[in-house]
């Protein structure tokens, strides 16, 4: 049975529209919105990528041993790009020795195959692309794959571009009549065509992959600038207010009960005045690394403004609040705060405690003002104290 053939010039002009279209794409869309080196990286891909497309176009037109060279030259450094940038998707350094090794290795063996028949020597270049990229294959799958669906995709895509590099490969070894005379081709045999066309469409998910997942880590960095705290890392007001309002409606609709904890720290304007505010930012991280270590994973932390903290205690009546603010007071008294000098400097909160019930019709403002009145008692009272207020005075 005769296989139908793939019209050369048709191929190489979709690999030259595929690769500029993805250079246009990381150019308009990433440049104001990506880092600017990772930007740079990928049109540095596409462009070594579109680089060999033209070479192969003008294949008729140069001395053999400067296509195989050039163009061996321009993908290996396409493909180190490639390696770079990916990593840095994955906030993994990448081992300069080890990718270095592997690069010089890779262009080794493109210089050794020079003397080869032309199916043996694409096969072996292959072959050795295909070794390059292994590791980083290995690595997307292992440390990227729970990180978003747009990094599952580039993993996906490189496992592709894997498999066809050696399909392409092993069938330059077992056809090797398909793999003779490209210059003069105009039309290649199916398997040679085939494998050309789909390590362009795997390259080209690779790219447009990695477009999708910058986006998707600047979406989730600006969800976290928007909901985090920058100095503790704690949740801010605004997500605890969004929090609070999901609570509440729970309540309505007929959950269980649910407590609110604000906490003050005592005195905390006298010690950023006695020892400066550097000390106040590591009172204040100190702080919030005791409370994460004696909450839940269901109580939500947040930090309120200045040195007002509220914790959200979902399932928890008035005993269990009072038990998990007396909790605090204790770790605080066990664990003062370090002090550059070598000294340490106990801290102290005063907590006020608001309870609410199933079917509440209370709203986060007059939960957040009942908190803060039983709060105030706690100081007048003395200071480093818990007071609890009764949801009946909402």
């Amino acid at each position: 049975m005769d296989w139908p053939a793939i019209h050369v010039p048709t191929l190489t002009l979709a690999m030259v529209g595929g690769f500029g279209l993805m250079v246009l794409q990381i150019a308009l869309s990433g440049w104001r919105s990506l880092p600017r080196r990772e930007t740079l990286s990928w049109i540095g891909v596409c462009a070594a990528l579109l680089a060999s497309a033209a070479l192969f176009a003008l294949r008729r037109q140069l001395p053999e041993w400067l296509l195989v060279l050039t163009s061996n030259a321009i993908l290996g450094l396409g493909l180190l790009a490639m390696v770079w940038t990916v990593l840095q998707l994955l906030d993994i350094a990448p081992r300069w020795r080890v990718v270095v090794g592997a690069f010089v290795l890779y262009a080794a063996v493109v210089l050794l195959s020079l003397g080869l028949p032309q199916s043996k020597r694409i096969a072996l270049t292959t072959a050795a692309a295909a070794s390059f990229l292994l590791p980083l294959v290995v690595t997307v799958l292992r440390r990227g794959w729970g990180v978003g669906s747009a990094l599952r995709s580039i993993g996906l895509a490189l496992v592709a571009l894997e498999l066809v590099l050696c399909w392409r490969a092993l069938d330059a070894l077992m056809y090797p009549q398909d793999y003779q005379n490209l210059a003069g081709q105009l039309f290649a045999p199916l398997g040679q065509g085939l494998s050309m066309l789909l390590l362009m469409l795997a390259v080209l998910g690779v790219g447009f992959g990695y477009v999708l997942a910058a986006h998707e880590r600047a979406h989730k960095e600006l969800h976290r600038l928007a909901t985090r705290d920058p100095l503790t890392g704690c949740r801010n007001r605004r997500r605890l207010d969004q929090i609070m309002n999901a609570e509440l409606a729970r309540l309505h609709r007929g959950g269980s009960v649910l407590s609110f904890m604000l906490i003050d720290l005592d005195d905390f304007k006298a010690l950023n005045d006695q020892l400066g505010h550097g000390v106040g930012d590591a009172a204040l991280r100190h702080v919030v690394k005791l409370l994460r270590q004696r909450l839940r994973a269901t109580d939500k932390l947040a930090r309120m403004g200045g040195e007002e903290f509220g914790v959200v205690l979902p399932s928890t009546d008035a005993a269990g609040a009072l038990q998990v603010a007396a909790q605090v007071r204790r770790a605080l008294h066990e664990q003062p705060l370090p002090l550059p000098d070598g000294s340490t400097r106990k801290l102290t909160a005063s907590i006020g405690i608001v309870t609410l019930p199933t079917g509440t019709q209370a709203n986060r403002h007059a939960v957040y003002e009942a908190a803060d009145k039983a709060m105030y008692e706690a100081k007048r009272g003395g200071k480093d104290g818990a007071r609890a207020s009764g949801w009946m005075d909402l």
